[in-house]
């Protein structure tokens, strides 16, 4: 997860929306008629990743996430501050057990009731992404540097999101061990040459799971991380 910086003025069809408070959210958010409109201002915030897993949202689809849901903060249902891109359109989910659905159609963020703002990490937060480690096995972990209560955090999130669902885990795994290879086979020029290409931007892109890659790197040859320009967030 990396943080999403919400740069964009809100399109003015949400700003208006906005403006009425819903009585109830799930009919307004579904009758709401300029959806695209938001989906390409998310879209580009995002460099085209999911807000929760960052794989490519164009892979299985997206769909426009409400990172407070709007069971709970109903207030927040046009609120452009409380909207992201997660994977996986709609339409697509009997494709997938339940087992492998993740991020903004998890069991655990489907229903609200699971949902804790004081545990959940946002991908709004600034700094969401010291609380986790992506770790040789494809599976993302809480950070080991945590304290005890952002440890906490951290699990419930990734439990909440399924972050672990065995789909992310072999996706993960694969790039993870590649790019391990590539780094300690590869030296001088042609490593920063590696490093600059796999994070950074390419047609206004990044590339999928863009934090698992950063944390190798970081792991490996930090010094060359450090020399590169690439979007940290998208205020980047």
């Amino acid at each position: 997860m990396r943080n999403i910086h919400k740069g964009n003025h809100p399109p003015y069809h949400l700003e208006q929306r906005c403006l009425k408070e819903p009585a109830q959210p799930y009919s307004a958010w579904h009758n709401f008629s300029h959806k695209e409109e938001v989906r390409d201002l998310l879209r580009q915030e995002q460099y085209c990743l999911c807000a929760y897993c960052e794989i490519r949202l164009d892979e299985i689809g997206e769909h426009i996430e409400h990172v407070m849901p709007k069971n709970n903060y109903p207030e927040k249902t046009f609120d452009y501050g409380n909207l992201v891109l997660s994977c996986m359109e709609s339409a697509r989910l009997k494709l997938y057990a339940r087992e492998e659905r993740s991020c903004g159609h998890s069991d655990g963020k489907i229903d609200s009731t699971r949902f804790d703002a004081n545990l959940f990490v946002s991908p709004l937060d600034y700094d969401c992404q010291r609380f986790f480690s992506y770790e040789l096995t494809g599976e993302v972990e809480p950070h080991p540097a945590l304290t005890p209560s952002d440890k906490a955090c951290a699990e419930y999130t990734i439990n909440l999101l399924n972050l672990n669902s065995p789909r992310l885990v072999r996706r993960r795994l694969a790039l993870i061990t590649e790019t391990v290879k590539i780094i300690k086979e590869l030296s001088g020029e042609a490593l920063y040459h590696f490093a600059d290409m796999d994070l950074g931007l390419s047609s206004d892109c990044l590339q999928p799971f863009h934090s698992a890659r950063l944390q190798q790197f970081q792991n490996f040859i930090p010094h060359i991380v450090e020399q590169l320009n690439f979007p940290l967030s998208a205020s980047g």
